[in-house]
Protein backbone atom coordinates (compact mmCIF):
# COMPACT_ATOMS: atom_id res chain seq x y z
CA UNK A 1 0.00 0.00 0.00
CA UNK A 2 1.41 3.46 -0.81
CA UNK A 3 2.45 5.76 1.57
CA UNK A 4 0.73 9.33 1.52
CA UNK A 5 2.07 12.26 2.06
CA UNK A 6 -0.41 15.00 1.91
CA UNK A 7 -1.23 16.47 5.01
CA UNK A 8 -4.70 18.03 5.57
CA UNK A 9 -7.12 19.75 8.35
CA UNK A 10 -9.83 18.97 10.41
CA UNK A 11 -13.18 20.66 11.64
CA UNK A 12 -16.61 20.51 12.71
CA UNK A 13 -18.68 22.01 10.20
CA UNK A 14 -22.96 22.40 10.55
CA UNK A 15 -25.59 22.95 7.88
CA UNK A 16 -29.04 23.52 7.92
CA UNK A 17 -31.50 20.63 6.82
CA UNK A 18 -34.38 22.28 3.69
CA UNK A 19 -36.94 22.15 6.23
CA UNK A 20 -34.43 24.01 9.11
CA UNK A 21 -33.23 21.20 11.54
CA UNK A 22 -29.44 21.70 12.67
CA UNK A 23 -27.13 18.79 11.40
CA UNK A 24 -23.75 18.50 12.79
CA UNK A 25 -20.60 16.96 10.78
CA UNK A 26 -16.52 17.28 9.88
CA UNK A 27 -14.75 18.29 6.98
CA UNK A 28 -11.04 17.03 6.01
CA UNK A 29 -9.41 19.71 4.07
CA UNK A 30 -6.11 18.97 1.92
CA UNK A 31 -3.27 21.48 1.77
CA UNK A 32 -4.51 23.51 -1.02
CA UNK A 33 -8.33 23.23 -0.78
CA UNK A 34 -8.27 19.97 -2.81
CA UNK A 35 -9.78 21.92 -6.06
CA UNK A 36 -8.21 19.69 -8.46
CA UNK A 37 -10.41 16.60 -7.52
CA UNK A 38 -14.08 16.07 -6.81
CA UNK A 39 -14.71 15.80 -2.67
CA UNK A 40 -16.83 13.46 -1.88
CA UNK A 41 -19.68 13.91 1.10
CA UNK A 42 -20.47 10.69 3.17
CA UNK A 43 -23.18 9.89 5.03
CA UNK A 44 -23.92 7.08 7.64
CA UNK A 45 -26.66 4.42 8.03
CA UNK A 46 -29.22 3.30 10.26
CA UNK A 47 -28.12 4.81 14.33
CA UNK A 48 -24.92 5.42 12.85
CA UNK A 49 -23.22 9.31 13.44
CA UNK A 50 -20.63 11.54 11.43
CA UNK A 51 -17.62 10.16 13.46
CA UNK A 52 -17.53 6.56 13.17
CA UNK A 53 -13.84 5.55 13.24
CA UNK A 54 -14.81 3.59 9.60
CA UNK A 55 -16.02 7.40 8.27
CA UNK A 56 -12.94 9.22 9.47
CA UNK A 57 -10.76 6.70 8.48
CA UNK A 58 -12.06 6.86 5.01
CA UNK A 59 -12.22 10.57 5.50
CA UNK A 60 -8.28 10.43 6.55
CA UNK A 61 -7.37 8.54 3.30
CA UNK A 62 -9.50 10.48 0.78
CA UNK A 63 -7.88 13.98 2.59
CA UNK A 64 -4.36 12.27 2.23
CA UNK A 65 -4.88 11.54 -1.48
CA UNK A 66 -6.07 15.35 -2.24
CA UNK A 67 -9.90 15.35 -1.93
CA UNK A 68 -11.97 17.61 0.48
CA UNK A 69 -14.09 14.93 2.55
CA UNK A 70 -17.78 15.84 4.48
CA UNK A 71 -19.07 13.65 6.61
CA UNK A 72 -22.34 14.79 8.00
CA UNK A 73 -24.97 13.64 10.60
CA UNK A 74 -28.86 12.85 8.84
CA UNK A 75 -31.25 12.93 10.77
CA UNK A 76 -31.73 9.02 11.32
CA UNK A 77 -28.21 9.16 13.49
CA UNK A 78 -28.02 7.71 16.74
CA UNK A 79 -31.18 5.62 18.38
CA UNK A 80 -32.88 8.99 19.14
CA UNK A 81 -32.20 12.22 18.90
CA UNK A 82 -34.70 16.02 19.28
CA UNK A 83 -33.26 18.12 16.22
CA UNK A 84 -33.06 21.85 16.71
CA UNK A 85 -34.94 23.57 14.36
CA UNK A 86 -32.87 26.65 13.35
CA UNK A 87 -36.08 28.47 11.65
CA UNK A 88 -38.43 28.01 15.03
CA UNK A 89 -39.17 31.06 17.21
CA UNK A 90 -36.96 29.68 20.17
CA UNK A 91 -36.66 26.50 21.96
CA UNK A 92 -39.59 25.18 23.34
CA UNK A 93 -42.05 26.77 21.01
CA UNK A 94 -44.30 24.49 18.64
CA UNK A 95 -41.62 23.16 15.52
CA UNK A 96 -38.26 24.07 17.97
CA UNK A 97 -37.35 20.73 17.97
CA UNK A 98 -38.02 17.24 16.15
CA UNK A 99 -38.18 13.50 17.64
CA UNK A 100 -35.71 11.83 15.59
CA UNK A 101 -32.71 9.08 15.68
CA UNK A 102 -33.06 5.99 13.96
CA UNK A 103 -36.15 5.17 16.20
CA UNK A 104 -38.28 8.09 15.42
CA UNK A 105 -37.22 9.19 11.71
CA UNK A 106 -39.34 9.03 8.52
CA UNK A 107 -37.29 7.58 5.48
CA UNK A 108 -39.05 9.81 2.88
CA UNK A 109 -37.64 13.24 4.77
CA UNK A 110 -33.74 12.19 4.23
CA UNK A 111 -33.94 13.64 0.89
CA UNK A 112 -33.60 17.70 2.73
CA UNK A 113 -30.79 16.29 4.33
CA UNK A 114 -28.74 14.98 1.78
CA UNK A 115 -29.55 18.32 -0.14
CA UNK A 116 -28.13 19.81 2.93
CA UNK A 117 -24.82 18.25 2.53
CA UNK A 118 -24.71 18.27 -1.08
CA UNK A 119 -24.88 22.22 -0.77
CA UNK A 120 -22.73 23.01 1.83
CA UNK A 121 -20.06 20.66 -0.46
CA UNK A 122 -20.87 22.94 -3.41
CA UNK A 123 -20.60 26.15 -0.90
CA UNK A 124 -16.64 25.10 -0.54
CA UNK A 125 -16.10 26.40 -3.84
CA UNK A 126 -17.29 22.74 -5.82
CA UNK A 127 -19.76 22.83 -8.63
CA UNK A 128 -20.22 18.94 -7.95
CA UNK A 129 -19.87 16.66 -5.96
CA UNK A 130 -19.52 12.53 -5.04
CA UNK A 131 -22.56 11.82 -2.32
CA UNK A 132 -21.77 8.85 -0.30
CA UNK A 133 -24.49 6.69 1.68
CA UNK A 134 -23.24 3.64 4.16
CA UNK A 135 -25.71 0.90 5.13
CA UNK A 136 -29.11 2.38 5.44
CA UNK A 137 -27.52 5.84 4.58
CA UNK A 138 -27.03 4.08 0.78
CA UNK A 139 -30.64 3.28 0.55
CA UNK A 140 -31.45 7.31 1.08
CA UNK A 141 -28.66 8.31 -1.18
CA UNK A 142 -30.23 5.82 -3.93
CA UNK A 143 -33.76 7.25 -3.18
CA UNK A 144 -31.98 10.76 -3.42
CA UNK A 145 -30.54 10.22 -6.73
CA UNK A 146 -34.04 8.65 -7.86
CA UNK A 147 -36.20 11.12 -7.01
CA UNK A 148 -34.23 14.79 -7.61
CA UNK A 149 -32.71 15.95 -10.64
CA UNK A 150 -29.60 17.22 -8.73
CA UNK A 151 -26.85 18.10 -11.17
CA UNK A 152 -24.79 19.07 -8.77
CA UNK A 153 -23.86 14.94 -8.39
CA UNK A 154 -20.94 13.70 -10.35
CA UNK A 155 -21.66 10.50 -9.12
CA UNK A 156 -23.38 8.29 -6.35
CA UNK A 157 -21.97 5.70 -4.00
CA UNK A 158 -23.73 2.74 -2.48
CA UNK A 159 -22.05 1.53 0.11
CA UNK A 160 -23.39 -1.80 1.79
CA UNK A 161 -26.58 -0.82 1.47
CA UNK A 162 -29.09 -3.74 2.26
CA UNK A 163 -29.79 -5.33 -0.82
CA UNK A 164 -33.51 -7.08 0.05
CA UNK A 165 -34.83 -4.51 2.80
CA UNK A 166 -37.44 -4.70 0.51
CA UNK A 167 -38.26 -8.41 0.22
CA UNK A 168 -37.88 -8.25 4.41
CA UNK A 169 -40.48 -5.51 4.31
CA UNK A 170 -42.67 -7.42 2.83
CA UNK A 171 -42.39 -10.31 4.71
CA UNK A 172 -43.36 -7.97 7.84
CA UNK A 173 -46.73 -7.79 6.97
CA UNK A 174 -47.65 -8.46 10.73
CA UNK A 175 -45.43 -6.21 12.25
CA UNK A 176 -46.45 -3.05 9.70
CA UNK A 177 -50.22 -3.28 9.77
CA UNK A 178 -49.78 -3.48 14.16
CA UNK A 179 -47.78 -0.17 13.23
CA UNK A 180 -50.36 1.35 11.06
CA UNK A 181 -52.96 0.76 14.04
CA UNK A 182 -50.83 2.21 16.33
CA UNK A 183 -50.17 5.91 14.35
CA UNK A 184 -54.01 5.43 13.70
CA UNK A 185 -54.56 5.90 17.45
CA UNK A 186 -51.63 8.73 18.00
CA UNK A 187 -49.36 6.19 19.27
CA UNK A 188 -46.73 6.22 16.07
CA UNK A 189 -43.78 7.74 18.52
CA UNK A 190 -44.15 4.39 20.47
CA UNK A 191 -41.73 2.02 20.10
CA UNK A 192 -42.71 -1.47 18.37
CA UNK A 193 -42.11 -4.34 20.30
CA UNK A 194 -38.89 -5.71 20.08
CA UNK A 195 -38.90 -8.48 17.31
CA UNK A 196 -35.16 -9.54 18.50
CA UNK A 197 -32.92 -7.40 16.10
CA UNK A 198 -31.49 -4.58 16.96
CA UNK A 199 -33.74 -2.91 14.38
CA UNK A 200 -36.81 -2.21 15.70
CA UNK A 201 -38.23 1.23 15.49
CA UNK A 202 -40.99 3.34 16.69
CA UNK A 203 -44.13 2.78 14.91
CA UNK A 204 -44.27 5.97 12.40
CA UNK A 205 -40.47 4.99 11.21
CA UNK A 206 -42.17 1.46 10.39
CA UNK A 207 -45.15 3.10 8.46
CA UNK A 208 -42.69 5.63 7.02
CA UNK A 209 -40.73 2.89 5.49
CA UNK A 210 -43.63 0.71 4.04
CA UNK A 211 -45.02 3.82 2.19
CA UNK A 212 -41.88 4.05 0.83
CA UNK A 213 -41.49 0.10 0.07
CA UNK A 214 -37.65 0.08 0.55
CA UNK A 215 -37.58 -1.60 -2.81
CA UNK A 216 -35.03 1.10 -3.74
CA UNK A 217 -32.59 -1.44 -5.56
CA UNK A 218 -35.33 -2.98 -7.83
CA UNK A 219 -35.38 -6.62 -6.91
CA UNK A 220 -38.95 -7.48 -7.34
CA UNK A 221 -40.06 -3.59 -8.39
CA UNK A 222 -39.87 -2.13 -12.02
CA UNK A 223 -39.20 1.51 -11.83
CA UNK A 224 -37.19 1.64 -8.18
CA UNK A 225 -35.22 4.81 -7.69
CA UNK A 226 -32.12 2.97 -8.79
CA UNK A 227 -33.37 2.89 -12.44
CA UNK A 228 -33.89 6.25 -12.64
CA UNK A 229 -30.77 7.88 -11.33
CA UNK A 230 -28.55 9.26 -14.25
CA UNK A 231 -25.12 10.10 -12.81
CA UNK A 232 -22.33 7.72 -12.84
CA UNK A 233 -22.87 4.94 -10.11
CA UNK A 234 -20.61 2.78 -7.71
CA UNK A 235 -21.80 -0.17 -5.47
CA UNK A 236 -19.60 -1.50 -3.11
CA UNK A 237 -20.14 -4.68 -0.82
CA UNK A 238 -17.80 -6.26 1.35
CA UNK A 239 -17.12 -10.44 1.28
CA UNK A 240 -17.88 -10.71 5.35
CA UNK A 241 -21.47 -8.75 5.46
CA UNK A 242 -23.78 -11.68 3.49
CA UNK A 243 -26.87 -10.38 5.40
CA UNK A 244 -26.16 -7.23 3.31
CA UNK A 245 -25.43 -8.66 0.29
CA UNK A 246 -23.44 -11.43 -1.72
CA UNK A 247 -21.19 -10.56 -4.50
CA UNK A 248 -23.37 -12.16 -7.46
CA UNK A 249 -25.78 -8.88 -6.17
CA UNK A 250 -23.62 -6.51 -7.83
CA UNK A 251 -24.24 -7.51 -11.36
CA UNK A 252 -27.83 -7.22 -10.32
CA UNK A 253 -27.55 -3.68 -9.18
CA UNK A 254 -25.51 -2.51 -12.06
CA UNK A 255 -28.29 -4.04 -14.30
CA UNK A 256 -30.99 -2.36 -12.05
CA UNK A 257 -29.31 1.10 -12.84
CA UNK A 258 -30.33 1.21 -16.08
CA UNK A 259 -30.22 5.01 -17.02
CA UNK A 260 -26.73 5.96 -15.26
CA UNK A 261 -24.02 6.87 -17.47
CA UNK A 262 -21.80 4.17 -16.35
CA UNK A 263 -21.73 1.85 -13.09
CA UNK A 264 -18.88 0.20 -11.40
CA UNK A 265 -18.34 -2.40 -8.72
CA UNK A 266 -15.89 -2.65 -5.58
CA UNK A 267 -15.78 -5.80 -3.89
CA UNK A 268 -13.37 -6.01 -0.46
CA UNK A 269 -12.56 -9.12 0.35
CA UNK A 270 -11.94 -9.72 4.40
CA UNK A 271 -14.21 -6.90 4.73
CA UNK A 272 -17.06 -6.21 7.17
CA UNK A 273 -20.16 -4.07 7.63
CA UNK A 274 -18.02 -1.58 9.08
CA UNK A 275 -15.02 -2.76 7.11
CA UNK A 276 -12.89 -3.51 9.98
CA UNK A 277 -9.30 -3.49 9.08
CA UNK A 278 -10.47 -2.59 5.57
CA UNK A 279 -10.98 1.51 5.77
CA UNK A 280 -7.97 1.93 3.55
CA UNK A 281 -9.06 -0.68 0.55
CA UNK A 282 -12.21 1.42 0.57
CA UNK A 283 -11.21 4.35 0.74
CA UNK A 284 -8.72 4.00 -1.94
CA UNK A 285 -11.22 1.98 -4.09
CA UNK A 286 -13.52 5.18 -3.62
CA UNK A 287 -11.07 7.65 -4.78
CA UNK A 288 -9.49 5.69 -7.03
CA UNK A 289 -13.36 5.64 -8.75
CA UNK A 290 -13.60 9.19 -7.86
CA UNK A 291 -10.21 9.76 -10.22
CA UNK A 292 -11.51 7.65 -12.95
CA UNK A 293 -15.23 10.67 -13.03
CA UNK A 294 -12.62 12.80 -14.68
Amino acid sequence: MRRMTETYREKLVYTESEDGYLLEGAQFTPDGGGRAKLPVVWIHGFSGRFYEQHTVAIGRRLAERGHLFVTGNNRGHHLGTNLVNLRSAGFGTPGSSMLAGAWWEEFEESPSDYAAWVGFAVAQGFPRVVLAGHSLGALKVIYYGGTRSDDRLAGIVSASGPVRLGQRMRESADRIATAEKMVAEGRGTELLPSDGTPMSTSAQTLVSRAKVGMDLYGIDTANAPVSRIRCPLLFILGSEEPGIGVRDDLAILRRNARSASRTDELYVEGANHIYTGCELAVADGVGDWVASLG
